[in-house]
């Protein structure tokens, strides 16, 4: 059996139509009768037909590539890990290629690169890159707002904070929580901006303290050694891995969790699930929100209108907050 790869011609040989209008029915344009699309499909399936993103680049002047920014103290967490893979999930889908454009790349070499579009994860007022971003002749799309007056995003994804933090907030209360440390990254980005205002908003009582975006395992030791002082019955620690450092302070000082303390991170990490006790979170769905941008990239690069883009949260209730919460010694 021959092993050479099915091509367009092929296609249409078999289906028994034209090189063009085997074209128009794959990739869902032109005038295309329904049961001649559907023959056409079937025909491709049965032979394999996976189409050549350099040929329909060719012919539609695209080069198939997005790409995908994301800040670069988050590199290798795992929040990030899984966006980036189900980016890349989507993308193949999409039949689009995706590449990671490193930080601190300059306009020039942005240019190079020779993106259809961009995602950027976690737009910061304080990343010289975004500058850049905002100057490209490619469209992109963020994942959080860019809360730069003159941003120019063609689309945002958001995540449901709201939901997540009243739900968290809410879980603690119920468990007996009065006094709630909360560390949290600065108002730079939307996701420390939308997590200091709704904490400020809520009717419980919380105290914010601002921690680095990305954790920072020595400021994290110390900011939690330091709330202890307000004594505090829960913490809750947003940034990815933070509520696992924190485990290991209150351990350190003889607090018990969940029954002196109860603790809870906000975004949630495989290393929760594995620690003991084991960490109540808010998952904020990465995965999901990796494909979501990428179809609101494809959206705007193909002109309709970008679909919902809301990241729904839940809360994953484990052992840290189990209580019932006693008074320390």
């Amino acid at each position: 059996m021959s092993s050479r790869r099915a091509t367009l011609h092929d296609v249409a040989r078999a289906a028994g139509v034209s090189t063009t209008t085997a074209s128009d029915a794959l990739a869902g344009r032109g005038r295309v009768a329904d049961r001649t699309r559907a023959h056409i499909l079937e025909v491709a399936s049965g032979l394999g037909y996976v189409a050549s993103a350099v040929a329909r680049g060719l012919r539609s002047g695209t080069a198939g590539v997005i790409g995908l920014f994301i800040p670069e103290e988050t590199v290798g967490l795992d929040y990030y890990l899984q966006l980036m893979q189900g980016a890349a999930e989507a993308a193949i889908g999409e039949g689009l290629a995706i590449t990671l454009v490193p930080p601190g790349i300059r306009r020039e070499q942005m240019a190079a690169l020779a993106l259809d579009g961009l995602i950027v994860s976690d737009p910061s007022l304080t990343d010289p890159v975004m500058e850049t971003v905002r100057g490209l002749p490619v469209p992109h799309v963020t994942l959080e707002r860019d809360l730069a007056p003159d941003a120019t995003a063609a689309a945002v994804v958001t995540i449901d904070h709201r939901h997540g933090v009243e739900t968290l907030l809410t879980h603690l209360a119920d468990q007996g929580a009065r006094r709630i440390a909360a560390l949290v990254p600065p108002s730079t980005t939307a996701f420390g901006a939308d997590l200091h205002r709704l904490f400020a908003e809520s009717d419980h009582d919380v105290r914010v303290r601002d921690v680095n975006f990305a954790t920072d395992p020595e400021q994290i030791v110390a900011e939690v050694t330091a709330v202890l002082d307000d004594a505090p019955d829960a913490i809750v620690a947003a940034p990815d891995g933070a509520a696992r450092l924190a485990l290991d302070v209150l351990l350190s000082h003889g607090i018990e969790v969940p029954h002196q303390m109860l603790l809870a991170g906000y975004t949630d990490t495989a290393a929760y699930v594995f620690s003991r006790p084991d960490i109540t979170a808010v998952d904020l769905a990465p995965r999901s929100t990796g494909r979501i941008a990428v179809r609101a990239i494809c959206d705007v690069l193909e002109g309709r209108p970008p679909g919902p883009a809301l990241v729904e949260t839940s809360l994953r209730v484990r052992a840290s907050t189990a209580g019932p919460l006693r008074a320390r010694p």
